[in-house]
């Protein structure tokens, strides 16, 4: 919304691609499947040893992802 919208930033550190967002919980009853959080882990796992990491606490929901050099 106007009042309290969502705030994206997508940037990179060291070797690792940061996309952070300022937390919004759903409003919605029904609870996140994680489908889509586990999909990209699953992709980034054919693609690279190294693990996407996930952070969140009551401000910030944060997913970094790995740089893959092919």
């Amino acid at each position: 919304s106007k009042s309290n919208p969502l705030k994206i930033e997508i940037f990179r550190e060291n070797d690792m691609i940061s996309i952070k967002n300022n937390l919004q919980p759903k409003t919605t009853v029904e609870p996140s499947s994680g489908v889509g959080l586990e999909n990209i882990r699953l992709r980034y796992q054919l693609l690279s040893d190294r693990k996407v990491e996930i952070h969140t606490d009551e401000q910030i929901f944060e997913v970094k992802v790995p740089v893959v050099r092919v």
